[in-house]
């Protein structure tokens, strides 16, 4: 039987309280699960999401987190829930230092992604 493909979806899918309850960030940087839902496997304390590659195992796309059947990038719910707000919604967060498993609130940037003119 073939898993199903999740959709990858922006954070704004989610109120931020929801988030806030949901998840939080240790002192390493990991997003952890708070208050995981309850039909879940999940459980208080444990490292939220997994690291994903590229289809041939060439280089690191980040750490995804499914949410709700969600995937959600976990930089993207660790600025949220930092911040206290969604990124904007013609920005993308980045690392500073191009590690993709450093979600530091400090490492997370808010950029825009569109080209200026």
């Amino acid at each position: 039987m073939r898993q199903k493909t999740r959709k990858l979806c922006r954070v704004t899918a989610f109120p931020v309280a929801v988030l806030q309850e949901t998840f939080s960030v240790n002192q390493v940087g990991r997003l952890t699960w708070d208050n995981p839902p309850k039909a879940s496997r999940r459980t208080r304390g444990q490292l939220a999401g997994c690291p994903t590659y590229h289809k041939r195992g060439m280089y690191l796309n980040g750490v995804k987190v499914s949410f709700k059947g969600i995937l959600i990038h976990a930089e993207d719910i660790v600025f949220t829930i930092t911040k206290g707000r969604h990124p904007l919604p013609d920005h993308k967060i980045i690392h500073r230092d191009g590690n993709k498993l450093n979600n530091l609130p400090s490492n997370l940037v808010e950029v825009s992604h569109t080209l200026p003119r």
